[in-house]
């Protein structure tokens, strides 16, 4: 049964509320119910002028209660604007940011836009505000691990992020050196089990938005994917392609190179079993029903063949080419000879010509360099023109 909140008792909360009472902000959160936000605002212009650093914090849950229901209410947190600003009540700001990050995963959008607004104005006498919230918002990050929209969750990190580098990288980098310990420590883990999951790609995945923009972290970042590669079950395959993606799109393309090509001499077998329902994209760790099945094995020989021609083009013009590409050679001509693979003879066949013909392209063109400079065939070069390699 409701409670009729009259007018009278409106009049009383904002007197409390002058006074310093903020148990009275429950009153006006329960009159604002009935789709008055105007007395929120008002609420909340009174509170930015009453309160203070020692008469807040025992009302909490009131203030839980009122940035929940004005939410989506601009005015309320522009009325904050003074306290957001207060050195001294930089607690207070605190807690309203972790108020707001805990509600990431369901409104990212109009999360972020809140963080920023409120650390926009916090930032300015407590410099460490930003780092509080990335804090926040991270915390939610790995609650939210597993979640379908985790894309989306990230996006919304990274803006929050980006939206001020010079200030956040630092603890975002702090952030990304602890993840990296713990994901090692996953790594160890030779079955697999703790790795063929949305958490542990979802956070490899994360980090791929700040590591590539410094040379330590890359390298650091790209040998933990690496390790992971090589693990040794086959079951894991979903993960690997997946985990060769994010390098392929990051230009890294020797690293993931004989893992690629190791999917693809594996990624057919002669047992086949009944039809299984799955959804690839959603797969980290297959099983041996799923792993029977013809769509899964084409699923895996389709992206792991393109991913192997997207990693050969990128490092089509190597000067060290040649030997970089002799044994994907000889994993091809296995493949061709092995009846399991008899329906893609062509298409190995002619991927295996254009592979060798680059090659040969490669050698000649090094070998007139030397010739003409006398230099030293060091792994990196490039060699100057349109080689042969397509990726079509």
């Amino acid at each position: 049964m409701s409670i009729e909140i009259t007018e009278t008792d409106l009049n009383q909360a904002f007197e409390d509320l002058k006074a310093g009472e903020f148990s009275a902000i429950t009153v006006v959160v329960g009159a604002s119910i009935e789709e008055k936000p105007e007395l929120l605002e008002k609420a909340a212009e009174i509170i930015s002028s009453s309160i203070d650093p020692t008469n807040w914090s025992k009302y909490e849950k009131e203030f839980e209660a009122l940035v929940l229901a004005g939410f989506d209410n601009n005015k309320i947190f522009k009325q904050f604007d003074k306290i957001f600003a207060r050195k001294d009540m930089a607690a207070f700001s605190q807690y309203i940011a972790d108020l707001v990050a805990r509600y990431l995963s369901v409104h990212s959008t109009r999360v972020i836009d809140l963080e920023l607004y409120i650390s926009s104005h916090a930032a300015q006498n407590s410099p460490a505000f930003y780092d509080y919230v990335i804090q926040a918002l991270y915390a939610q990050l790995q609650i939210d691990m597993h979640t379908d929209k985790f894309s989306e969750i990230e996006a919304a990190f990274v803006r929050f992020v980006d939206f001020e580098p010079q200030v956040t990288l630092f603890k975002v980098n702090e952030l990304m050196k602890q993840s990296f310990i713990e994901m090692t420590n996953v790594l160890r883990d030779e079955s697999g089990e703790k790795m063929g999951n949305s958490a542990f790609f979802n956070r490899i995945h994360l980090w791929s938005n700040f590591a590539f923009r410094s040379e330590s972290f890359t390298q650091a970042y790209v040998t933990i994917i690496v390790h992971a590669l090589r693990a040794k079950s086959l079951k894991l395959n979903p993960l690997r392609i997946k985990l060769i993606q994010i390098l392929v799109n990051h230009n890294e393309f020797l690293a993931p190179l004989t893992s690629c090509a190791k999917v693809l001499l594996k990624s057919r077998s002669h047992k086949t079993g009944e039809a299984v329902e799955f959804e690839f994209d959603n797969l980290y760790l297959s099983t041996k029903e799923i792993g029977r099945t013809q769509k899964y094995q084409d699923e895996v020989y389709n992206r792991s063949f393109d991913l192997l021609k997207k990693c050969l083009f990128g490092l089509r013009n190597r000067i060290a080419f040649p030997e970089i590409a002799a044994p994907i050679v000889r994993s091809l001509e296995m493949m061709i000879a092995d009846d399991t693979y008899k329906q893609n003879v062509k298409q190995l066949t002619k991927f295996k010509d254009a592979i060798k013909e680059n090659a040969t392209w490669i050698e000649c063109a090094r070998e007139k360099a030397v010739q003409k400079d006398g230099f030293n065939i060091i792994e990196n070069t490039e060699i100057e023109g349109t080689a042969p390699f397509k990726i079509k």
